[in-house]
C-alpha cells in the first residue's frame, strides 16, 4: 500500500514542480565529499516507521473479510480498490499543500492518525466498515508520505541521489518479508490481536519521525 503511494507521490510532486533541477556547484560538493552511502543515508530520513503494519494488513484484510465477515473474493478485491482511489486522490490534493518546515510533525501526526483509524477494525461488524476505516487510513497516511518524500529530497545531495535513493529504497523494503512472516502466525493466534498488535507498532512508529530525524529548517 505504501509502495505505489511514494511513486504516485512523487510524480505529482514533480507535475507540481515542472522545473528542471538545478546544476550542483563545487561548493555544494566540496561540503559533502564522497563517501559511504550508507553513512549519507543516516543523515537523512530514514525508513518509514509502521510500514510492517501494512504488511500485516495485506494478510489479515482477506482473513477478517473473508473468515469472519463471510464475504466473497469480489469483496476483498473492492476494499482494495477504494483504498487505492483513496490513497490516490489524496495524494494529489494533499502534494499541492506546502510542507517545508513542517515535515516531521506532519510525519507523526499522520502516523497517530493510521493508528486511529487502523483502530476500529477489530470491532468491524460489516464488509463497509473495513472499508472504511482502510479508506481513512490511505487517506490520513498520504500526509506522511508527502512529507518524507520532499524532506528526503531537499536533504539528498543531488550529485549522490542515486546512490541515497537506492539505499533508502531497500531498506523501506528489507523488512517485507519479516513482516508477512510474523502476520501469520499471529493471525493464526488471534485475529484481533494481530490488528492490535499493528495499532500498538503503529502509534511507537509515531515518536521516531520526531526523535531520530534532524530539526533543521523548520519554522
Amino acid at each position: 500500500m505504501g509502495a505505489w503511494r511514494d511513486r504516485v507521490a512523487l510524480l505529482a510532486r514533480g507535475l507540481r514542480c515542472g522545473r528542471p533541477p538545478r546544476p550542483v556547484d563545487q561548493t555544494a560538493r566540496n561540503e559533502n565529499p564522497r563517501g559511504s552511502p550508507i553513512r549519507s543515508r543516516l543523515r537523512l530520513p530514514q525508513p518509514q516507521p509502521g510500514r510492517p503494519r501494512a504488511h500485516l494488513l495485506l494478510i489479515a484484510v482477506p482473513v477478517l473479510v473473508l473468515g469472519r465477515l463471510h464475504q466473497g473474493p469480489a469483496a476483498v478485491g473492492y476494499v482494495w480498490g477504494a483504498v487505492g482511489a483513496a490513497g490516490l486522490v489524496s495524494t494529489l490534493i494533499t502534494g499541492r499543500l506546502k510542507t517545508r518546515g513542517r515535515e516531521r510533525r506532519l510525519m507523526a501526526g499522520s502516523i497517530v492518525a493510521v493508528a486511529l483509524a487502523m483502530a476500529v477494525m477489530p470491532f468491524a461488524t460489516s464488509v463497509l466498515v473495513v472499508a472504511a476505516a482502510l479508506v481513512a487510513v490511505a487517506i490520513v497516511e498520504t500526509p506522511f508520505d508527502i512529507a518524507f518524500l520532499t524532506l528526503r529530497q531537499r536533504r539528498t545531495d543531488p550529485a549522490r541521489f542515486g546512490r541515497v535513493f537506492a539505499v533508502s529504497m531497500s531498506l523501506n523494503v528489507v523488512g517485507t518479508p519479516v513482516g508477512l512472516a510474523l502476520a501469520g502466525p499471529l493471525i493464526a493466534w488471534s485475529l484481533n490481536g494481530a490488528l492490535w498488535f499493528a495499532v500498538a507498532a503503529t502509534l511507537i512508529g509515531a515518536v521516531f519521525p520526531l526523535l531520530v530525524i534532524p530539526a533543521r529548517d523548520e519554522s
